[in-house]
C-alpha cells in the first residue's frame, strides 16, 4: 500500500505518510529543545505589529490600494465616496477611529503598545470605551498586522457624498468619546458659596 502512495501529494482528505512522520519528528525535536532538527518558525509579515504613531496615513494608503486592487470590480462600491480616516486617537494602548471606504464604515482599533493576538472567525473582543463597551471582530492585513473592527455601515449606499459619511463618522466618535463638561469657575463655586 505504501508503494502505491509514493509521490502522491497530500490533497483533500489525503495525508502523505512521509509528511506525518516529518511532523512527528519536528514535534519531538521541539519538545526536546533540539534546534538543529526543529522546523524554523516562519515570520508572518505584519503579525505583532505595533503602531507607534497615529496610523491614519497608513490606513488610507493600505485601503486605497485594496480599493484599487481587490475591490475594483465589486458592484457594492459607492462611487461618491473615497477612503478616509476620522478621529483616530490613542485610547488605553490602542489607536481608535473610524475608517470610511466606498464599501463600508468601520470603527477600528489598532495596536498602539502591545500587539493584538489573532482572533478566531467568530470570536469577539470587547473594548471598554468611555460611553460603554464595544464588541470588535478580528481582522488582519499584512501591512497593518492584526487589528480589531466593528462594522458601522455596509454597504454605503445611504451616503450621497463624502461630507455626509464624514459627518456620521465624526458623530460616532463624539458619541463614543463625549467631551468633558467645562469646569464651573465662577467665584461663588470657587469659594464654596451657594447661589
Amino acid at each position: 500500500m505504501q508503494n502505491l502512495l509514493v509521490g502522491v501529494r497530500p490533497g483533500a482528505g489525503r495525508r502523505c505518510l512521509a509528511d506525518s512522520a516529518r511532523h512527528a519528528v519536528c514535534r519531538a525535536a521541539g519538545a526536546l529543545e533540539m534546534p538543529g532538527v526543529r522546523r524554523r518558525a516562519r515570520p508572518v509579515h505584519g503579525a505583532g505589529m505595533i503602531h507607534h504613531g497615529n496610523p491614519s496615513a497608513r490606513l488610507r494608503e493600505v485601503f486605497s490600494r485594496i480599493q484599487a486592487e481587490r475591490m475594483a470590480d465589486v458592484p457594492l462600491l459607492n462611487p461618491a465616496l473615497t477612503v478616509e480616516t476620522v478621529g483616530f486617537r490613542l485610547w488605553q494602548d490602542s489607536w481608535l477611529g473610524v475608517l470610511i471606504t466606498p464599501w463600508s464604515m468601520n470603527l477600528l482599533a489598532l495596536a498602539g503598545v502591545t500587539p493584538f493576538a489573532p482572533l478566531g472567525a467568530h470570536a469577539v473582543d470587547s473594548l471598554a470605551l468611555p460611553d460603554g463597551a464595544v464588541d470588535f471582530h478580528g481582522a488582519f492585513e499584512p501591512a497593518l498586522g492584526h487589528y480589531r473592527q466593528a462594522s458601522l455601515f455596509s454597504p454605503m449606499w445611504q451616503f450621497a457624498h463624502q461630507d455626509a459619511a464624514r459627518a456620521t463618522a465624526e458623530e460616532v466618535m463624539n458619541l463614543l468619546f463625549p467631551a468633558a463638561p467645562a469646569p464651573d469657575l465662577s467665584r461663588r463655586r470657587l469659594f464654596g458659596l451657594r447661589a
